[in-house]
């Protein structure tokens, strides 16, 4: 059905043209054949007179009745399979005669002008007679339309004075192909038959719209190169074109459009779409920004790559760049290179403790050469596309291994002999026994007394390391500064306190009361250490006591 409706359509719009310019020239020459047939009889006249008038109804229905009722015609053969066929064919029939009556004569007339033009190189053409003179063929009513456009765009400065006699006059006839006008040469025509004063220019025409007209063709190019040769400066070997279509259309301008080359320079570099920013408020976020502004939030980012980085109150944001009138496009071939990040991967060791960690293979990033053709317009990139990849260097993994031996905690008991006549047994007596190691690991750097004024036991571990209660208690201080940094004391009866300085973090508060092993704090180096570890003392009575007599 969309095949014969299709084909329909082309037929009703053929036999339309044919017909509807044998009517109309049957009827202007009705007057010359009246006379020339009067000897025949009125009657024949009259009867061709009506003939070429029904030309013109039979054309208009014949175009008019097949595409806006041809629908109707086709519903009616999609019936056939549907109601009785017998009738449908009966109705059929019964048009055919008035459909032949309008038909033959089309096709028949249609037929001659097809040979007539076969055989005498001839061809249906209009006359345009305007201010009483021929100004050219057409091969339709269109190119004259098109052509008074023509001409009110390129009288733009001063109005357009119309001849007296400036309704054109239309004539059928037959003539060579080659003498047909077209919408340039009738513009030029029809401007020298007005009253306004002209001169042959040529006039520079972006995307369709007359900018000017200039006297020097040359100059006028010469403008235009000029303004690609600042982008072929910058890029030699690119190719560098207007994105803009343009024409230069050499023909007869009014003096008041013709104007010097420099304003036609200016004119170029006018903008069709200035720039706009938005200065950032208090709250605002860039998915925020481009919603009030009404753009694609990926349209933003485009235009502020590090919106994201950096946004702050009074900061301008680019929400439209600035559009030139005349854009340029430069195409380059660029060659550059790229980092491959490396990758990194863990070996288990489990001869080393689990908290032990090195990198043993340092990583590398590797290196490629790209080639693109990247695509910039008015010095903005607006598309790259990767012509090829070469990898130069390949990256270098990173290799850290990590212990995974988990560490030996011993819980030594201490027994001593009191005597009356040592402070120190004493001591050790009322500190008691059953301390614990208070670090998930580590080993000692430095033991009491290992420089002047060290008053504990040093067990140095990375950052984080879990730092344990060595006997249960109640934590009576937390503090976050002083020469120990980060430190907590538990006391745990009896005058015994232990201290736990340089941490990282604390996990407990005072008043707390925690068990032997729970964890307390973590690895650090906070006020004055110079690495990381746990400054652990053991004091009795405020004595200061040799944590290795205590926890090995």
């Amino acid at each position: 059905m969309e095949f014969l409706e299709e084909a329909a359509r082309s037929l009703s719009k053929y036999l339309y043209k044919q017909t509807y310019f044998s009517g109309v020239w049957l009827k202007r020459k009705y007057k010359r054949i009246r006379r020339r047939m009067r000897p025949v009889g009125k009657n024949v006249c009259l009867n061709l007179k009506g003939f070429s008038d029904n030309m013109l109804i039979k054309s208009k229905h014949i175009a008019h009745g097949l595409n806006d009722k041809r629908q109707a015609v086709f519903n009616s053969f999609s019936c056939i399979g549907k109601n009785d066929l017998s009738t449908n064919l009966k109705s059929a029939l019964h048009y055919v005669p008035k459909v032949m009556s309008y038909v033959m004569p089309v096709v028949a007339l249609t037929a001659f002008f097809g040979v007539y033009e076969a055989f005498m190189g001839k061809t249906l053409a209009i006359s345009v007679v305007y201010d009483g003179k021929n100004i050219g063929y057409i091969a339709d009513e269109s190119v004259f339309n098109d052509a008074q456009q023509a001409v009110s765009e390129r009288i733009i400065y001063e109005e357009y004075e119309k001849p007296i006699d400036f309704l054109p006059e239309y004539t059928l006839c037959f003539v060579d192909k080659s003498v047909l006008s077209d919408s340039d040469e009738l513009t030029d025509r029809i401007i020298e038959a007005s009253n306004n004063q002209i001169e042959m220019s040529s006039g520079l025409y972006i995307d369709g719209t007359f900018i000017g007209a200039v006297t020097d063709s040359n100059a006028l190019i010469e403008v235009l190169d000029a303004k690609l040769d600042v982008f072929r400066q910058e890029n030699p070997n690119a190719e560098v074109t207007f994105t803009n279509k343009i024409e230069i259309k050499s023909g007869l301008y009014p003096v008041s459009s013709i104007v010097d080359t420099s304003n036609i320079k200016e004119e170029m570099n006018e903008t069709v779409q200035s720039e706009q920013v938005y200065t950032v408020k208090e709250n605002d976020t860039p998915l925020l920004i481009a919603s009030r502004n009404g753009i694609a939030y990926s349209e933003l980012k485009e235009l502020n790559p590090d919106i994201e980085e950096t946004l702050l109150i009074g900061q301008e944001v680019l929400i439209q760049r600035a559009t030139p009138k005349l854009s340029v496009s430069v195409v380059d071939t660029v060659e550059y290179t790229e980092e491959i990040p490396y990758e990194s991967t863990t070996v288990e060791d489990d001869s080393e403790l689990n908290t032990y960690e090195e990198v043993t293979t340092e990583g590398k990033n590797g290196e490629k050469k790209i080639t693109a053709k990247v695509t910039y317009i008015n010095g903005v990139e607006s598309e790259r596309t990767i012509l090829s990849t070469e990898v130069v260097s390949e990256p270098v993994d990173e290799v850290v291994t990590v212990g995974t031996k988990e560490p030996v905690v011993s819980y030594p008991s201490y027994s001593s002999s009191y005597s009356s006549s040592s402070s120190s047994s004493s001591s050790s007596q009322s500190a008691g026994s059953g301390f614990i190691w208070p670090v998930a690991g580590g080993y000692v750097s430095c033991g009491i007394w290992g420089y002047a004024g060290h008053t504990g036991m040093d067990i140095a571990a990375p950052v984080n390391t879990s730092i344990y209660a060595s006997k249960s208690g109640t934590v009576v201080l937390a503090s976050n500064s002083g020469p120990y940094g980060k430190h907590i004391i538990i006391d745990h009866g009896n005058g015994v306190t232990t201290l736990y300085a340089h941490c990282n973090s604390l996990a407990v508060s005072v008043g707390d009361y925690v068990s032997q092993g729970q964890v307390i704090g973590y690895v650090g180096a906070t006020g004055n250490a110079t690495g990381n570890h746990c400054h652990f003392e053991i004091r009795v009575n405020g004595s200061y006591q040799d944590p290795a007599d205590y926890v090995g």
